[in-house]
């Protein structure tokens, strides 16, 4: 079960339904965590109205979903707060249509931070996806793993397969890699 309230982090209960209408469920709802950051674009100006996306990321379940959306400021700044003790990931919806991916660890009582500026220069990493049939999988999420520090919260980057099949990353720097195809939240 899933429970939220304005002003408040969302939580979850694994449990049944009542036997009966008169058996009550308590959640707990605490004020949760915060992600604030700064989006600039390529020219190191502010990234005014930038629409960024907030979800929940976890470890092999798809059933503590929680999202926020938010747009940037006029100095390019934003801010979510009461989001729950979760991994998540903060998508920058970039206008030129190439979402940037962060992930943060949020906790109770703190701030995160996931910023996105200018488009690091680096190796453009490409291929495609296909299925065992030949057949491109388009719309498919990716994830560059660094192999030495990455985890689900830090140290990775994403993208998404074009119509072929096709991914890019533009900006990955020399270093080993884990690339994952990512078929479900966390998954």
């Amino acid at each position: 079960l899933r429970a939220s309230a304005s002003g408040f982090a969302t939580a979850w209960m694994e449990t049944s339904v009542p036997a009966a209408a008169t058996d009550e469920l308590s959640f707990t709802l605490g004020r949760g965590g915060s992600i604030e950051g700064l989006v600039t674009r390529d020219d190191g100006g502010p990234w005014a109205e930038a629409d960024i996306v907030i979800a929940t990321m976890e470890e092999g379940t798809v059933r503590r979903t929680n999202f926020a959306l938010t747009s940037t400021d006029a100095a390019g700044r934003y801010r979510v707060e009461h989001l729950p003790d979760a991994t998540m990931i903060v998508v920058f919806m970039r206008s030129d249509e190439r979402p940037e991916v962060r992930p943060v660890q949020v906790e109770e009582g703190l701030t995160a931070r996931a910023d996105f500026g200018p488009i690091e220069h680096g190796l453009t990493l490409f291929g495609r996806v296909l299925r065992a049939d030949g057949t491109p999988l388009a719309n498919a999420s990716l994830g560059l793993f660094d192999r030495v520090g990455a985890n689900w919260n830090q140290q990775w980057v994403a993208s998404t397969t074009q119509a072929d099949g096709g991914y890019t990353f533009p900006s990955a720097r020399p270093g080993r890699y884990f690339l994952f195809l990512i078929d479900e939240m966390g998954r």
